[in-house]
């Protein structure tokens, strides 16, 4: 065999065991499990402290910047989304009782979420947003809007 054929033979082989590994890398690879994209109903479970509300005081339909309003100071307001679809709402300030809320919730149509009291009230909210940090709810009241804002707790 000359020196030349020889050459030939082992780029060969370097080639045909270079394109085997690839093969063989992307078939692992696709096989991977790929995590589905995070849905409102998988971000929003958790512990949320309300940080603002803002209320559409002078009825334009919008929320301006001067009508956002920080929670009262000493003020600790909470909800807890479980993914069974149970939660809780709590509420205190410094030297008062604590007011808590169990309830049910679901998400509607993707971007709404339903709040089913224990009491038998039913509020449902429009999500504005709701990511790993940050969650918006907005209520329609029967004179204006109010937006809720959260942040993960």
């Amino acid at each position: 065999m000359f020196h030349g054929q020889h050459l030939f033979m082992r780029i060969k082989n370097i080639i045909l065991v270079s394109v085997l590994f690839l093969a063989f890398s992307i078939g692992i690879f696709s096989c991977a499990k790929k995590e589905a994209p995070a849905t409102p109903f998988d971000r929003i479970q958790g512990k949320w402290k309300l940080s603002k509300i803002g209320s559409d005081d002078n009825e334009n339909g919008i929320i301006d910047a001067v009508e956002l309003h920080p929670v009262q100071t000493g003020q600790d307001y909470e909800r807890q989304f479980n993914r069974d679809g149970s939660g809780v709402e709590t509420n205190s300030w410094p030297n008062k009782a604590t007011i808590t809320l169990p309830y049910k919730w679901g998400i509607e149509k993707g971007d709404s979420i339903t709040i089913i009291y224990a009491a038998n009230d039913t509020l449902t909210y429009l999500m504005r947003e709701v990511s790993s940090n940050d969650l918006t709810l907005l209520a329609y009241g029967n004179i204006s809007i109010e937006e809720y804002y959260y942040t993960k707790k």
